[in-house]
Formats: C-alpha cells, structure tokens, sequence
C-alpha cells in the first residue's frame, strides 16, 4: 500500500501537466480567422509547389499527400510565430491539412 500511495504521489503532478497541455488554446474571432487564414495560405502554397513538382503537368494533388504535409509541416515549423504553430498542432489531423476546410468547424476546436 505504501508503494502504491508514493506511485500515486509521483504520478499525480505529471498527469495534471499533461492535462493541462492538452487543453485547447484560446485565441480571439478575429486571431482565429486570420490564422486559419494565414493556415489555408500555407496549405494552398503548399499544394502548388509539389503539383509543380511533376513532370507531366499540372496535377491536382490530395490535401495529404506526403508532400503536400511535409512542405506545411516545414513552412509552419521555420516561421517565428508561436501562436500559428500552437493553432496548427491543436487543428486534428483531418483538418490540419484541408485547404477547403469550414471556418465552423475550426471554432468548434478553439472555443
């Protein structure tokens, strides 16, 4: 019992960090709509670069498409703006990388 109660002792601050991690980030309407913007921006960038990169032409690619997400994964990560990448890691992964995606559904995870 006595282990069992230290166990509980030392896990309890580490779960209540986690918890608190998880916890949505919260920005303002107007935060929100211009990074989810900015987000969609990236996305689109993202889409033309790697069509561009095919030799038959222009070709429509897939919003996740392993280019399509390492290319915003990597614009995302060198820019120097903490709020756009905390917006980005909180989005779900099947919005994360959706250029067409509804502007009620983002609030939806935000507020």
């Amino acid at each position: 019992m006595k282990r069992f109660a230290s166990f509980i002792a030392a896990a309890l601050p580490m779960l209540m960090a986690a918890n608190i991690a998880s916890a949505a980030p919260v920005f303002s309407e107007r935060d929100l709509d211009a990074l989810n913007t900015e987000h969609v921006r990236i996305i689109r960038q993202a889409q033309r670069v790697c069509a561009a990169g095919y030799h038959r032409g222009f070709v429509r690619l897939n919003d996740r498409h392993p280019c399509v997400i390492g290319e915003v994964e990597r614009h995302v990560r060198s820019m120097d703006r903490p709020a756009l990448l905390r917006f980005h890691r909180h989005l779900p992964l099947q919005h994360r990388f959706d250029a067409h995606r509804d502007m009620n559904n983002v609030r939806r995870f935000f507020n």
